[in-house]
């Protein structure tokens, strides 16, 4: 979904994006039963990768570290 998102969206804002990214990647992560309570350190670890990677696709806070990313968004 994040290939998608990335592909056809370009230009995007960051409420645009927001809307995308809950819209499309977040049902898709919350439908699983390991999302909803994970309690193993890989699938955490596995959800921070899709965050991070889908948080480096909005052009305003690209260059920020992950951490400023998230208290930005």
């Amino acid at each position: 979904m994040l290939g998608l998102i990335k592909r056809n969206f370009i230009h995007v804002t960051t409420d645009a994006f927001l809307q995308l990214y809950k819209t499309l990647v977040r049902s898709h992560l919350e439908y699983a039963n390991c999302i909803w309570n994970p309690y193993r350190q890989h699938l955490i670890k596995d959800l921070e990768k899709v965050q991070m990677r889908a948080s480096t696709l909005i052009p305003d806070v690209k260059n920020l570290k992950y951490e400023e990313r998230l208290r930005y968004l």
